[in-house]
């Protein structure tokens, strides 16, 4: 690496699908019993409907937390689903291991209502609604998920030189991020989110080796 950042190795947690993972829409009864004991405790939504997807669009799947607890969820993969149920911040990218194929490819939309409105921590997370979302895959799609510790390779960004001092041209945001992480969960449009899309990019390519 050069002086601009250090290779340094992360311990990163991995999900690990099991195969008892099945369509929500033909899940034959009898594999309720595989769900995670942990994954089926909490919270849980109301009532959800979920439905296959036969739009056709290429294109990713969009989610929302909107008001009075309404989750939706259109044209999204089961790894989609995952991904936002198994969350632990913002910008969080999981890594994902097994399942099977159909898992990445079939869409479905998904509509849940939860007992009361989506509770946002301090970060802006609704990761109450997480812990919903995970119980819903776990009784509807059956999925079986074991964590496990991988060292992965990451880049992390450190001050090059300067004694420590950041350049004139890098200053601090005083942009209120939590409030902003809760608008763009309940789908709510920003703007002037250059530094939160900048978050995205470098949360994508930390994970890079």
């Amino acid at each position: 690496m050069t002086s601009a950042g250090i290779y340094v190795i992360r311990l990163a947690t991995c999900l690990l699908l099991a195969a008892a993972v099945v369509p929500a829409l033909s899940a034959p009864a009898g594999l309720h019993a595989q769900a995670s004991a942990a994954d089926l405790a909490g919270p849980a939504f109301e009532s959800a409907v979920i439905t296959a997807n036969t739009s056709g669009e290429p294109v990713r799947g969009r989610m929302n937390f909107e008001a009075a607890g309404r989750f939706t969820a259109t044209n999204v993969t089961v790894r989609q689903l995952i991904e936002t149920a198994y969350r632990r911040h913002a910008f969080d990218q999981r890594e994902i291991s097994g399942g099977p194929a159909w898992m990445y490819t079939d869409r479905f939309d998904v509509v849940a209502k939860a007992p009361t409105e989506h509770v946002f921590d301090s970060d802006g997370s609704p990761r109450q609604t997480w812990v919903m979302l995970r119980r819903l895959l776990a009784d509807r799609f059956k999925l079986k998920v074991r964590r496990e510790n991988r060292e992965q390779p990451v880049y992390v960004i450190v001050v090059a030189s300067g004694g420590g001092k950041l350049g004139p041209q890098l200053t601090r945001s005083s942009i209120d991020c939590s409030a902003i992480m809760a608008n763009l969960m309940r789908g709510e449009r920003q703007t002037g989110l250059r530094n939160v899309a900048s978050a995205r990019i470098l949360v994508a390519w930390s994970h890079r080796p």
